[in-house]
């Protein structure tokens, strides 16, 4: 087949659109944890949080991976051009993931060792790992007689480790045989759904998902403008009434409800071109809110609130844990730009 040239090599220019459903993706996926944190740690649970935190089995958390995922694969696509070079990628993509993962960690690290001194249990090799950021989930390392400790990061990261290390070979595929890779992706992602090979947490952490989403994301950044007007308000319209009816499960599985919505909405946020301060902060650092923002939650949630807390009180708490995160990932950010100067690429 006759080598597909792509048309991002011409034309790398921002686009708002990515950086509008990095925004939302970043937000809901807060909201989804501090709403987590709240269950798991046995505080009030306001109503408010329930009516925009999940629809059926729509959650915020799930789109908003869901779209992390779709979103890394159009970047990569519209970043990438012609002129790809494997190792030279594989440097500055992984130091991009890496740096601020190991940073965090070492500073998580040393204050969980303050207060749980458990950590001394772990095995190097357990250590080394979460490290690396390759933690995904205790049921898959326990089968190699690994117990995991979560001291930083997030599943997602040792997925988009996975998805950089491979992407040469996506890209490949994606530019020689388009439509057989579309097959065989869209196949192991079906039949996984039955299986559940790699996938864990009642499915929503899944390689073979990860794979699918950021496959999904590489279509749409190379056919975007093939959605007009009209097509993204009939995308739009179909994905609030699914909203309104959200079912619990599409075809037996209750994955399917979340990524059905989270292309609708993707599709969508693109269209609307929205810029702000705050925004374009969010987006700045959504990497590093991503790694740190649970670990906030998690530390000084139990802190601060109580069984006695007013709605009122946890949506202050929500704004306020929630700045302190953006600072905390500020502190990150700068701290892996000056270890990453120092780097040669």
């Amino acid at each position: 087949m006759e080598e597909t040239k792509l048309k991002v090599s011409s034309d790398r220019k921002r686009d708002i659109g990515y950086d509008h459903i990095r925004f939302v993706a970043t937000i809901m996926i807060i909201v989804h944890h501090f709403r987590a944190v709240l269950l798991t740690s046995g505080l009030p649970h306001p109503q408010f949080l329930s009516l925009i935190s999940e629809r059926g089995t729509i959650s915020t958390g799930g789109i908003g991976v869901a779209m992390f995922f779709m979103l890394s694969g159009a970047m990569m696509l519209h970043t990438t051009g012609d002129d790809f070079h494997p190792l030279s990628f594989y440097r500055k993509r992984l130091i991009r993931i890496w740096i601020p993962q190991w940073i965090g960690f070492i500073a998580a690290f040393l204050v969980n060792m303050i207060f749980t001194p458990y950590l001394f249990n772990f095995k190097p090799t357990e250590l080394l790992i979460a490290f690396l950021g390759l933690n995904y989930d205790h049921e898959f390392w326990g089968q190699f007689g690994l117990n995991m400790p979560y001291i930083f990061g997030e599943w997602y990261t040792a997925v988009i480790i996975l998805l950089y290390l491979v992407y040469p070979l996506l890209r490949w595929l994606f530019r020689h045989q388009r439509l057989l890779g579309t097959l065989i992706i869209s196949a192991i992602f079906v039949v996984n759904l039955g299986l559940g090979f790699l996938t864990y947490s009642g499915g929503w952490f899944s390689i073979s998902n990860g794979i699918m989403y950021f496959w999904l994301g590489m279509l749409f950044e190379a056919y975007k403008d093939y959605l007009n007007n009209k097509i993204v308000i009939c995308v739009g319209a179909a994905s609030l009434l699914f909203l309104i009816w959200s079912p619990l499960t599409l075809f037996g599985n209750p994955i399917l409800p979340t990524f059905v919505f989270s292309i609708g909405l993707f599709i969508v946020l693109h269209h609307i071109k929205f810029s702000c301060r705050f925004s374009r902060y969010v987006c700045k650092h959504s990497y590093e809110i991503y790694l740190t923002h649970h670990h906030v939650f998690i530390i000084l949630m139990p802190l601060m609130l109580t069984a006695y807390s007013t709605g009122l009180q946890l949506f202050l708490a929500l704004i306020a844990f929630t700045g302190l995160t953006f600072l905390v990932s500020e502190v990150l950010q700068k701290a892996s730009n000056k270890v990453s100067s120092l780097i040669r690429f």
